[in-house]
């Protein structure tokens, strides 16, 4: 573990290390959601969370730039173990995903190409699940710990 700062939060969070290919360590979200659709009331939609590709990418320390060149190569590389574990959740019967990016406000700059994969990400999922995003600015705490305007993380639409 590699300690981090990510703001001017002014605390280290300590991150894995990134020491070879990135492959699927089966979180089985399969099961938890089928655990889950079974457990909840009949007529009760069950979604899927995850925590997205980018922001695990901004938890991960890249000691590999020979594998993986730049943050979008290692986002790409989690993005792909995501898709294969959210195909079966949805294979499963799963028909709401939501992706939980909060990390977008602290590095706004990244915000184009993550979106971009997190696009591929569904078109390759499918257009029939419905999809949610959640992006943030603070923490538990109700600290606030980036400063950045969620209008700095689009671009305008061309005219």
């Amino acid at each position: 573990m590699v300690p981090q700062t990510f703001g001017g939060a002014g605390f280290a969070i300590e991150c894995p290390r990134l020491v070879g290919e990135i492959n699927n360590p089966r979180f089985n979200l399969a099961h938890n959601w089928k655990l889950a659709r079974e457990t909840a009331p009949d007529g009760v939609e069950v979604k899927q969370t995850v925590t997205g590709p980018h922001v695990i990418t901004r938890f991960t320390v890249n000691e590999r730039p020979d594998l993986y060149t730049d943050a979008q190569a290692v986002c790409r590389a989690w993005a792909k173990v995501l898709v294969e574990e959210l195909k079966e959740v949805v294979e499963a019967g799963c028909r709401f995903i939501q992706f939980d990016e909060p990390m977008w406000t602290e590095s706004p700059q990244d915000s184009v190409w993550s979106a971009e994969i997190l696009n591929e990400m569904m078109d390759e999922l499918g257009h029939h699940v419905r999809y949610g995003l959640h992006v943030c600015g603070g923490n538990p705490r109700r600290k606030r710990v980036y400063f950045t305007k969620y209008t700095d993380l689009v671009r305008p639409s061309p005219p």
